[in-house]
């Protein structure tokens, strides 16, 4: 089964994101915080990640992770409200993104383009 982790500040989102993924047979590692991320027992197959957390930048993250040999493979879907979401995520080196607010369809699409 794959894993995604979806690292979401705003709750009813990542209820929501975490309810659409489960029902499409994914394992979800859901957290509001990017610690998250540092305590997980298992690398995910794919990260969801908002840009815009309480703790840290989604992008700042982002790019941490594609720099790290260990965790550059790791696809990253950057989630935002954001105007500039194209260029962050390019700039950060995200595999994919999606704009909030978001379509499920395009969701699942981003996702099975990206997963490993």
């Amino acid at each position: 089964m794959k894993r995604i982790a979806i690292i979401e500040n705003d709750q009813a989102i990542l209820d929501l994101m975490s309810f659409i993924l489960e029902e499409e047979g994914y394992e979800i590692l859901p957290s509001d915080n990017s610690s998250a991320l540092n305590q997980l027992q298992v690398q995910p197959h794919l990260i969801i990640l908002d840009e815009w957390l309480n703790d840290e930048k989604g992008s700042t993250i982002c790019n941490n992770y594609k720099n790290n040999p260990e965790t550059a493979h790791i696809p990253i879907i950057l989630v935002s409200a954001i105007n500039q979401l194209k260029e962050v995520a390019t700039e950060c080196k995200a595999d994919g993104f999606i704009e909030k607010p978001f379509n499920i369809d395009a969701l699942l699409s981003c996702i099975k383009e990206n997963i490993l």
